[in-house]
């Protein structure tokens, strides 16, 4: 597995002398006795440890333990006074002001506790707003906006306020507006539980379903400078035998293989030579008795897109026959 997150040696002291509160732990001295003696509060001490991609990492701790802390740590939110922060090998800790956004922005998003929706704004304008400061256009905004709704299954929910949903609903927005930028990392900070249990249960379930299908789903997504051979190398470090080509707007390109790409690769040609021809979207509103062939004929997933040709999911063989079997009557 690859390493996507590592924390080395890392401290987060409260407080303008540091310094102090560090001598004191070199002698052994607890967080009460340095916060007596200095005025300085230790937050998070020494803390060491890797999150390999694809992996749901939990934090435990008491009340006040500084599980927050050590979360905001991550993206710089707090900054850390001593040690590394390493998301795929770079150290955030160390990068300048301009290159975090740039981090924040491509490859860690945040959902926190509190709903934090504006009430003006409609469910669409919410989820997109983060990507709106980051200046992204607004035809690319909310294109990225209704795949993350889609993905949370509020899609028929896009020109709704907030004062009309539910608090279930509004922590899918939440989630939403976190997912929108499609983000590598994705950290939440007990952003369920201020929900109700059964609320919570299904919020948790969602994020185990939206985990496996970024697992299950390995997206490549192409740039004018992309060839085949970082397309091989990420199905490779995936162990994964097929592909999903998508450009910078989520609009479907098509299907590669290990194998079409490694005839690419030795031909010394490119990403489009390495497409699959035989292996066509479905739309989002076909009817279930037209992709049955489709689907039992395919060697792997179907690409599932909307009309304009935005990205959707897959179907499998296995939710062909799990749909199949909840709609036959008993």
């Amino acid at each position: 597995m690859t390493v996507k997150l590592e924390v080395k040696s890392l401290y987060k002291i409260f407080g303008d002398q540091p310094e102090k509160a560090f001598k004191l732990l070199a002698k052994g001295h607890d967080r009460a006795s340095i916060l007596q003696k200095t005025g300085q509060t230790l937050g998070v001490q020494d803390v060491n440890l890797a999150i390999d991609e694809g992996e749901i990492f939990v934090v435990m701790g008491l009340s006040g333990s500084g599980k927050s802390t050590l979360v905001r740590l991550f993206n710089r939110l707090i900054e850390p006074t001593r040690g590394q922060v390493l998301i795929d090998g770079e150290d955030i800790a160390a990068i300048s002001d301009g290159e975090l956004r740039q981090v924040r922005r491509k490859k860690i998003s945040m959902v926190f506790q509190s709903f934090a929706l504006m009430p003006h704004l409609s469910v669409l304008e919410n989820t997109a707003f983060g990507l709106e400061l980051a200046g992204v256009p607004l035809a690319e905004r909310q294109q990225s906006a209704r795949q993350a709704l889609h993905q949370v299954g509020l899609g028929q929910w896009i020109d709704a306020f907030p004062d009309a949903l539910s608090g279930g609903m509004k922590q899918r927005v939440g989630l939403a507006r976190a997912l929108a930028n499609d983000p590598d990392i994705l950290l939440m900070d007990e952003a369920f539980s201020a929900l109700d249990p059964l609320i919570r249960t299904e919020m948790q379930d969602e994020l185990l379903k939206l985990q496996a299908s970024r697992k299950q789903m390995p997206l490549i997504k192409k740039h004018t400078t992309d060839g085949p051979g970082n397309a091989l190398r990420q199905l490779k470090e995936q162990e994964r035998e097929f592909g999903y080509v998508v450009d910078r707007r989520r609009r479907f390109i098509g299907v590669v293989s290990v194998e079409s790409l490694g005839h690419a690769v030795r031909a010394k040609g490119s990403l489009e030579q390495a497409l699959l021809a035989d292996i066509r979207p479905i739309m989002a509103d076909t009817a279930l008795n037209e992709l049955i062939s489709q689907v039992a004929a395919a060697p792997c997933q179907v690409p599932v897109v909307e009309e304009d040709g935005t990205y959707l999911g897959l179907i499998s063989k296995a939710n062909l026959l799990n749909t199949l079997d909840r709609s036959t009557p008993a």
